[in-house]
């Protein structure tokens, strides 16, 4: 009887013990997540009781604390890519304006004359043209990037897509003295795609390479089974890895003193179409050939 009760007095030792140990693991994991959470600091919780309901408490809370800082971090991001885009945009809607102001003033002037006034007026008109370019691609990108944004996706055929408009930029390409050469199949490839989206693509590739590209230009496709590759490739100068993982950043453009040419957004359309295609879009260098290829889906 006497070790019975001997036994049962240890037994309760021991679980208050336990229940004590629990208490004061629950008090000081509490500790912790409250100072990491004040701090937000990139710690885990780290608990020293040996059980296997609490270690997975600790295990879950610890998931919790890299999803928040998942979220937090791409919350950064998108804030800086937003106070980018908006620095970006402003810049490059102030740098027509200004000019388009700049020239309406000259126009004002007593001494101009009539001669002059022409030429200031047409010069303003080239600089508004230019800004009415820059807000259609941001007001197309900002609609291409809205969670609504629908496409009419169908059978298309590439290779005829890709000839009407290489045949409508012709005189373009002989203007910029540029030699294609083309590597298109007789036969029809076709993909799955919004024809406006696939026109618009092919588009801004091709005003890409006769705003920047020299000398020649390589036009190709080809098909597997599963999906067709539109590569594009011009000779450039100057461009560095940097410049490639930037390429389709809006407002990016790799040479800085090509102000005017460009928006800097025909290529972050391009890719974001791509993207709402289902397909992909990626660039290489070799040697001073830029290339640019498109995969769509078959």
């Amino acid at each position: 009887m006497i070790w019975l009760l001997i036994f049962l007095v240890l037994a309760v030792v021991i679980l208050l013990a336990r229940l004590l140990y629990i208490k004061y693991e629950i008090i000081n994991v509490t500790k912790q997540l409250r100072t990491i959470n004040k701090n937000k600091s990139d710690n885990k919780v780290v608990s020293g009781l040996m059980n296997k309901g609490f270690e997975e408490l600790a295990s879950a809370i610890n998931e919790n604390i890299e999803i928040r800082k998942q979220v937090e971090a791409e919350r950064i991001r998108t804030e800086n890519a937003l106070k980018s885009a908006i620095a970006d945009m402003s810049h490059d809607l102030r740098t027509p304006l200004t000019s388009v102001i700049g020239y309406l003033q000259f126009m004002k002037l007593d001494n101009t004359t009539e001669e002059e006034r022409k030429e200031y007026l047409e010069v303003a008109l080239q600089r508004a043209k230019a800004l009415e370019s820059l807000m259609n691609d941001f007001y197309a990108l900002s609609v291409i990037d809205s969670a609504d944004y629908e496409l009419s996706l169908e059978r298309l055929d590439l290779c005829k897509a890709l000839r009407e408009l290489l045949v409508e930029r012709y005189s373009e390409f002989a203007c910029r003295k540029l030699e294609v050469n083309l590597q298109i199949p007789e036969k029809n490839i076709y993909v799955i795609g919004d024809k406006k989206s696939v026109d618009r693509v092919i588009e801004n590739l091709l005003s890409n390479v006769l705003k920047y590209g020299k000398d020649k230009v390589e036009v190709s496709l080809e098909a597997s089974e599963s999906k067709a590759a539109l590569g594009i490739s011009n000779n450039v100068a100057g461009l560095n890895s940097e410049d490639l993982e930037k390429l389709f950043d809006r407002f990016y453009m790799a040479d800085k003193t090509r102000s005017g040419q460009g928006t800097g957004l025909g290529l972050a359309i391009a890719k974001a179409l791509m993207e709402k295609m289902n397909g992909d879009i990626k660039v290489s260098m070799e040697g001073d050939m830029l290339s640019i290829c498109c995969e769509f889906r078959r």
